[in-house]
């Protein structure tokens, strides 16, 4: 289906992910189609975007960027190559896209050249022209954010920005949603063979991969789009960010939500919290584990006495799993109750450490020309694992990934526990194709902080969420 304008009428920063993996169509002079799947996209926003042409403002150059949305850019660069470049946003805010790159033609210039596009596309629009356009056949693809290049004119702080925007031709578990690329077979058969399951190529077709993706996909900062039924983000409009947060043992995720608390203003629901307010005298999950397993690990003031209640989990496996079906599903409704709460009235106001992180947010804003933007509020939901029924009031998931020999490092370190126990604690947790398969982004934590914290900043900002909606 070709793209029409209410597409191209939005953010650079929305545009720009969104045309990863759209076809882009020439039809050339003697009537035949060339179809290549578009690879790689910049975005370039505005006068107050060092990089943009439009930083020093309107010129004869420029006074395209200023048109309406879908207007064809094309410009000589270095007096050799022309690139591709499709206007967005609003009228007389320039921004643009640059087409970097499509399968088979790496590059803005080779890209051209194969197309056989030059300035006479220029000042067109790609709504309407009968030589050049861009459709969208319904396939997804993982996202990988990355800085631009060839822009050492550009500040410092533009020239850091993630705004190129590349197909990445692996694929993590299955996305969920009827245009997804169906990869169930990763959790069928196959799975034993094929531990980290099938890799969808940039034809739509499958092979098999049994090299370790998982990891190397994280260390690239992968994100990819979750299911249109997930998608509560429209741009412009305000709403709850309701953001699911996951990983094993050791991977570092309380660091994750401290400084998403910190940094972003916030709220953090931990079901383990939620859990033991549940295993409380008078509520409900009290009330039941005491009805099915009986009051022997009950103390004399009524509350639970938790190592007794631990030791008869551990020695007793349908004890555990009579525990598991009675407080996975309380916790989960008590989960969207707090969502809800927050949601129609913003629940409490936020606390000084919330407050702080809402201004640093806000700051980071408007030193990147994004002032007008709204500050969308978010809350972070803690846990182990997320079952089916958490996904259908989160907007995403986030996977916190390290090796395992980090985790194990760091539990030898932080907690003094054996390696022995280290090694069994990894071992008794799900797998990464489980977490990667419900996983919207996977964040590394498995380097540096800084690292993690150049990721965080992406997929929790407005580049992150713009590029979901």
């Amino acid at each position: 289906m070709r793209l029409t304008r209410e597409f191209y009428h939005r953010d650079c920063l929305e545009v720009a992910p969104d045309l990863v993996g759209k076809i882009l169509v020439r039809t050339l002079e003697d009537g035949s189609q060339l179809r290549l799947r578009i690879s790689e996209t910049e975005a370039y926003r505005g006068e107050e975007d060092t990089a943009c042409h439009a930083h020093k403002g309107r010129t004869k150059r420029t006074e395209i960027l200023y048109r309406e949305p879908g207007r064809i850019y094309v410009y000589l660069c270095y007096g050799v190559h022309w690139l591709l470049n499709i206007v967005t946003g609003e009228k007389d805010a320039p921004q643009a896209v640059l087409i970097r790159a499509c399968v088979d033609a790496e590059g803005p210039g080779k890209l051209t050249k194969r197309l056989q596009v030059d300035k006479t596309f220029n000042d067109t629009s790609i709504l309407t022209q009968k030589r050049l356009w861009i459709e969208d056949d319904g396939k997804r693809y993982v996202i990988v954010p990355d800085t631009r290049v060839g822009i050492g004119y550009a500040s410092e702080e533009d020239q850091a920005r993630l705004w190129r925007f590349k197909l990445h031709t692996e694929w993590i578990g299955g996305m969920r949603g009827p245009e997804a690329v169906q990869t169930d077979r990763m959790y069928g058969t196959d799975q034993e063979d094929s531990p980290t399951g099938w890799v969808v190529q940039t034809d739509g077709t499958e092979k098999k991969d049994t090299t370790d993706r998982v990891a190397r996909a994280a260390k690239e900062q992968m994100g990819r789009e979750t299911a249109p039924d997930r998608q509560r983000w429209t741009a412009g409009r305000k709403t709850l960010r309701r953001i699911g947060v996951t990983g094993g043992v050791g991977a570092g995720k309380s660091r994750v939500l401290d400084w998403l608390e910190k940094e972003r203003g916030a709220r953090i629901i931990r079901t383990d919290d939620v859990a033991r307010t549940l295993m409380e005298p008078g509520e409900e999950g009290y009330c039941q584990v005491v009805e099915a397993l009986g009051d022997s690990f009950i103390k004399e003031d009524g509350s639970i006495d938790r190592p007794a209640l631990a030791r008869i989990i551990f020695q007793d496996k349908k004890a555990r799993e009579t525990v598991d079906q009675i407080t996975h599903p309380l916790v989960w409704e008590r989960v969207e109750q707090m969502l809800e709460a927050i949601q129609t009235d913003c629940a409490d106001p936020p606390d000084d450490r919330q407050a702080e992180g809402l201004k640093a947010y806000q700051k980071d804003l408007r030193d990147g020309g994004r002032a007008e933007e709204e500050t969308v509020p978010m809350v972070v939901v803690e846990s182990a694992l997320f079952d089916k029924t958490a996904l259908d009031f989160l907007d995403e998931i986030w996977y916190v990934h390290a090796p395992d020999k980090v985790r194990i490092r760091r539990l030898l370190e932080s907690r003094g526990y054996s390696l022995e126990r280290c090694r069994s604690m990894l071992e008794s947790q799900p797998k990464d194709e489980v977490f990667c398969g419900m996983a919207s982004y996977i964040i590394d934590n498995g380097g540096t902080w800084e690292d993690a914290v150049r990721q965080l900043a992406w997929v929790s900002g407005p580049a992150g969420h713009l590029s979901r909606s």
